[in-house]
């Protein structure tokens, strides 16, 4: 019997935890764990989510993290894999965080779910909410993400004054070469720009990962292996790939719940199956040229369970 390894992202917990309110869907999913159908693997990003709303419903955080506990097994940070990876190492029977880790983990976060979401700051001392913590670390990513971004609008534009210019443009998305007129605007050079990557990124991703890797300093046994062998940083290169796709083809900025679909992105190479109710997060999986796993709402999941 196959084994589905599952990850859930925040949405999917609430959906069938609090949402669901005849408790079917929990239900079903505490008996494929017991019968070993089922391995939910728990990320540290869905934890930090959950106690986040420490302040407003404790009582149903606590019951959250309970299931958590219960039902799954807490994966490593996504970086901490990746960077396995870059150095050569497995991370095959190495995804999991420790026993005591795990434990630690849960018994720091539950202090502070009863305490309403406060906790003292290790760093000075002071007393935080960890709403805020979650709430600041989604606005400096999109922040990051927003100036790479406006990065490369400015390296389209001024892609776009060369070619006007009767210059020899130094990428491959030229005006002419995407079909577009003269006088396209910039958001017409985007959106176009978007549609080629879109169509071209199985060609890409080799590339983009080649880059990623060498850049990182990983051995060349790494960097030569195929995308398969080294599947955190080929999904998080992917992500990254259809993150800029979307963005491009919609001419919308980055959105706050991106730091976390990006967790949830890379740490489903762990998994065969990413559940989700997060149409955006959808939409960047749609576009992600490497994704070894399969995407499901909280409906289908249910539906595959016997």
């Amino acid at each position: 019997m196959t084994i589905s390894r599952v990850v859930f992202d925040n949405n999917a917990w609430t959906d069938i935890v609090v949402r669901d309110d005849t408790g079917q869907k929990l239900a079903r999913l505490q008996q494929s764990v017991a019968k070993r159908q089922v391995r939910v693997l728990v990320t540290t990003a869905v934890i930090e989510e959950t106690a986040a709303y420490s302040t407003t419903c404790p009582v149903e955080v606590r019951r959250r993290l309970a299931y958590m506990r219960a039902l799954g097994h807490v994966l490593r940070p996504p970086q901490e894999l990746i960077d396995m990876e870059i150095h050569g190492q497995s991370t095959l029977g190495n995804m999991l965080l420790a026993p005591e880790d795990e434990a630690h983990l849960y018994n720091t976060v539950l202090p502070v779910v009863d305490a309403g979401g406060v906790f003292v700051s290790p760093e000075n001392g002071e007393s935080a909410q960890a709403a805020s913590i979650v709430g600041k670390a989604k606005l400096e990513y999109r922040g990051a993400v927003r100036h790479v971004e406006s990065g490369a609008d400015k390296e389209l534009l001024e892609l776009w004054e060369r070619d006007l210019a009767g210059q020899s443009p130094s990428s491959n998305a030229s005006v002419n070469e995407l079909g577009l007129p003269a006088d396209a605007s910039p958001e017409q050079m985007l959106q176009a720009w978007g549609r080629r990557m879109s169509q071209e990124g199985h060609l890409n991703l080799r590339t983009w990962v080649t880059k990623y890797l060498s850049d990182q300093g990983a051995p060349a046994s790494v960097v030569e292996a195929p995308l398969e062998a080294h599947p955190f940083s080929s999904t998080h290169v992917a992500y990254l790939y259809g993150h800029a796709v979307r963005h491009f083809m919609s001419g919308k900025l980055v959105e706050m719940g991106d730091f976390y679909d990006r967790q949830y992105c890379v740490l489903s190479a762990a998994a065969d199956v990413l559940v989700t109710s997060d149409k955006g997060l959808r939409s960047t999986y749609d576009l992600m040229p490497f994704r070894p796993y399969v995407i499901l709402t909280p409906q289908e999941f249910m539906a595959t369970l016997q």
